[in-house]
């Protein structure tokens, strides 16, 4: 260690994948697995992220 405070830059994932607001839920679980994330922002058509969705929201309540 340098003794530098560690940054969010430091541990956050750079490449990002993100959903749009029309996404079907086979695409949210395929885009899940196949980027092995749990949880996905979502986007509007502007690109502003509306929030996120979770393996957690994606199970029956």
């Amino acid at each position: 260690m340098d003794g530098k405070p560690t940054v969010v830059n430091d541990v956050m994932t750079h490449r990002v994948v993100a959903l749009r607001t029309g996404a079907a839920f086979k695409d949210i679980v395929k885009t899940m697995r196949e980027w092995r994330v749990s949880a996905l922002p979502v986007l509007d058509d502007a690109g502003h992220v509306l929030g996120v969705v979770s393996e957690a929201d994606m199970l029956p309540k």
